[in-house]
């Protein structure tokens, strides 16, 4: 085999495994939380800089996006499990990079109410169909639109999000389709004790 022809099966096992050490975490991952196995280091840290700081990690990645914060002051303090909050927000602006076109914006909003602190991701990419709304939390789903744009993923990022917001006291829930355009991934956790 020619130098170069060496190189590009080389490149095809490396990558093939990185897939596979991926999907075997995620369902690693996901069995651990259906078995209430998932340990929670509890603590207060600021929410906007833990988003930003995924942000600037995704920028590397995707330049031609712009992100945008809207995250009311008086919350940006929380106490839950900082490591799983990251993940959430990297599994959810992930998904919104992957689908957003090249200019478009991603938008990180908060609001609070007495109890929880209320975050959603929104983007503008092709949305998820209506018919497929109810089932975008399932593991191993993906839509029509994910396979056809051959984007990459397992099928269960939204999955282990959904565990993670719920073994955290918080909900998750997702808007798309019919008028609006892109998606919106809203999700609470319990607001810090004052």
């Amino acid at each position: 085999i020619e130098p170069d022809g060496l190189r590009h099966y080389l490149d095809i096992i490396h990558n093939s495994s990185l897939r596979l050490s991926r999907l075997i975490g995620d369902m690693l991952n996901l069995s651990r939380m259906q078995d209430r196995n998932i340990k929670l280091t509890w603590g207060s840290f600021n929410l906007k800089t833990l988003a930003e700081g995924v942000v600037e990690g995704l920028k590397i990645t995707r330049p031609d996006l712009r992100f945008e914060f809207s995250l009311e002051e008086g919350i940006q303090k929380v106490r839950s499990d900082k490591d799983r909050v990251e993940q959430i927000f990297i599994n959810l602006l992930g998904n919104a990079v992957k689908y957003s076109p090249v200019g478009n914006a991603i938008r990180i909003v908060s609001k609070s109410t007495d109890t929880e602190v209320v975050i959603s991701i929104e983007d503008e990419g092709p949305g998820i169909p209506e018919a497929d709304l109810a089932k975008i939390f399932e593991a191993f789903f993906r839509t029509k639109d994910a396979i056809n744009m051959k984007a990459p993923g397992t099928g269960l990022g939204l999955t282990i999000t959904k565990a993670i917001v719920e073994a955290l006291g918080g909900w998750i829930r997702v808007e798309s389709g019919g008028d609006r355009r892109g998606s919106r991934f809203i999700f609470a956790l319990p607001r810090e004790p004052k």
